[in-house]
């Protein structure tokens, strides 16, 4: 599939019908998923091994992809980790599965709206002046909506460590 210029690689299923609530829904489930990015010449960001159902309807849309991701060619930097994207910007809990290639995905996601960004196992490495520090650990970044219609961005770690 090509999105915005990009080829995503994967196994993809497209499905209209109705949904756990009984409305009207369009959803759409993948696995091996697969995308890098880069300049033509070389690439900066590989994505491998995807999986992610999303689901659109008329109160909003919802959905997961999870992934390794990887940061390369880029002087002094390396990022590597599992990540999952979640978003929500429904009101209410989504509940939904889905068939792809005869695995069973669920979408199962708390209230909204937000987005999160979930790592596992991210590892970044800096290097300056040939001197290289590792920083370890999981890390969460979510932006929520507040019934008043405000936003807050939560930061969270664990596991946290440093070598060099």
């Amino acid at each position: 599939i090509e999105v915005a210029g990009f080829v995503v690689e994967g196994d993809f299923s497209f499905e209209k019908g109705s949904g756990g609530s009984g409305a009207e829904v369009i959803k759409v489930a993948a696995t091996g998923i697969g995308l890098t990015l880069g300049d033509g010449t070389r690439d900066y960001v590989s994505v491998t091994g995807g999986e992610g159902a999303l689901v659109i309807s008329d109160a909003g849309l919802a959905g997961r992809v999870d992934a390794t991701v990887s940061l390369a060619n880029v002087p002094g930097v390396s990022l590597s980790g599992d990540f999952e994207l979640l978003i929500n910007d429904t009101e209410g809990r989504v509940l939904e599965s889905f068939t792809i290639g005869g695995e069973s995905i669920l979408l199962d996601l708390p209230r909204g709206p937000y987005v999160r960004v979930v790592g596992t196992g991210v590892s970044l490495t800096v290097t300056v002046g040939g001197t290289s520090t590792i920083l370890k650990g999981d890390v969460a970044i979510e932006q929520l909506t507040r019934a008043d219609g405000s936003k807050v961005v939560v930061i969270s770690a664990s596991g946290l460590s440093i070598d060099g």
